[in-house]
């Protein structure tokens, strides 16, 4: 698949930083950020790269030339005068009428996504316009993007809104040469303001939700933070996780379980993940903890039980590295707990989190519950739901007890 790499911005944001340098070549250590993304890409066996330039393109053409001294291949598009993103897409995709496909990445901005994946999820669902996107918890410097349960896209928030948390565009995406049918002018176009309204009217829009390290250069602070941590993440060794439900798969489910006295682990956990523990897997708590919002229990309550839970494991040889937990849910009683939450499974928020705090590759991970909410809504994490209270009512698969799953493994 040919890569496209929007690199013709004026980076206006950071101009009394980098000077006379074009934004994507701005310095990270001994190597311009261009190069992180560039790098990625050929991890991933793309190397058919062409770099959409503008301001300052000698600099970028002078560093890179045509890829050889990469190990890949690099050709240019150029603006004469300004275009915004969509015109350059535009500009460059008619020199090139027999892909079918283009992976399009913005030229300040690193995430750390699997493209072969993306690209067979957009072939799957027959996209015009597939983005991966990024979970943030805070949206003040972005709009966010609201898909369904099946990923289509389904409108864009505007940045500036009320929304405590969502779903970003992570700067790449693939485009099917069928969009260009709605690029209606010549010129200057924004892919943002001009082009994706009339997409979403195909409805064939989708949107992927990726985990991993992701890095905006756009404004000084995440500037910096790149240049402090951009090379430490490109080093980190991935690890696998098991994610856990917690009550019913680790712990005895009494409904709403948060007192210490009530504690009892589930018959069989102990060596279940002991198993998993010599087969490299990490291990993550991820709970719903409506109980919070309904006024059951405080959140002290579940510290108190988590803190006694994860010391007893431990005991037992057993470390678990992280735990995540969400006390919102639509009809809590505590007015700061009632609302809808992308923390709350099957949401995938909690996974999410995980994945931006740790290094983890989550195509090799699991995650193991008790009931239908545990199956996270995203296609790569494969989900093992246990036979329990609250399991069944679905077409997909239960398992019987732990010993099945391992046997699937």
């Amino acid at each position: 698949m040919l890569a496209f790499i929007l690199a013709g911005g004026l980076g206006t944001r950071l101009s009394h930083i980098l000077k006379d340098t074009p934004k994507p070549m701005a310095p990270i250590g001994k190597k311009p950020f261009l190069k992180y993304i560039i790098e990625a890409l050929k991890k991933q066996n793309i190397s058919n790269i062409v770099l959409l330039t503008g301001y300052k393109s000698e600099v970028i053409e002078n560093y890179f030339g045509n890829g050889k001294d990469f190990g890949i291949s690099i050709s240019y598009s150029r603006e004469d005068k300004p275009l915004g993103t969509g015109g350059a897409i535009l500009k460059a995709a008619r020199k090139y009428p027999n892909e079918e496909d283009f992976l399009i990445l913005n030229g300040d901005t690193y995430f750390d996504i699997n493209y072969s994946y993306l690209e067979s999820f957009h072939k799957e669902k027959k996209s015009i316009f597939t983005m991966a996107l990024k979970f943030k918890q805070d949206l003040r410097r972005y709009g966010s993007v609201i898909i369904d349960e099946e990923y289509k896209v389904k409108k864009f928030i505007e940045k500036g809104s009320d929304h405590i948390e969502g779903f970003i565009n992570g700067g790449i995406s693939i485009m099917n040469k069928r969009a260009l049918s709605f690029f209606k002018k010549e010129g200057f176009l924004s892919l943002e303001n001009d082009i994706m309204e009339e997409l979403l009217s195909s409805q064939r829009v989708y949107g992927l939700p990726f985990g991993g390290k992701f890095i905006d250069i756009g404004i000084p602070e995440d500037y910096f933070l790149a240049k402090r941590e951009l090379k430490k993440w490109v080093g980190e060794r991935k690890i696998k996780v098991a994610f856990l439900d917690r009550d019913g798969v680790i712990n005895e489910d009494d409904g709403y379980t948060y007192r210490v006295e009530d504690l009892r682990l589930m018959n069989g956990i102990i060596p279940f993940l002991k198993e998993l523990k010599k087969r490299k897997f990490y291990f993550i708590i991820i709970t719903n903890q409506a109980g919070i919002g309904k006024g059951y229990f405080t959140e002290n309550d579940y510290k108190n039980f988590q803190k006694a839970l994860i010391n007893r494991l431990k005991k037992e040889g057993i470390k678990i590295l992280d735990s995540f937990y969400c006390p919102y849910h639509t009809e809590a009683i505590i007015e700061k707990y009632r609302r809808e939450s992308l923390l709350r499974k099957p949401a995938p928020g909690m996974i999410l989190m995980a994945a931006e705090k740790y290094p983890i590759d989550l195509f090799q991970s699991i995650m193991i519950g008790d009931r239908e909410s545990d199956r996270i809504r995203l296609p790569y994490l494969k989900c093992y739901i246990l036979k329990g209270k609250y399991s069944g009512g679905d077409s997909l698969k239960i398992y019987s007890d732990y010993k099945e799953i391992l046997g699937e493994l």
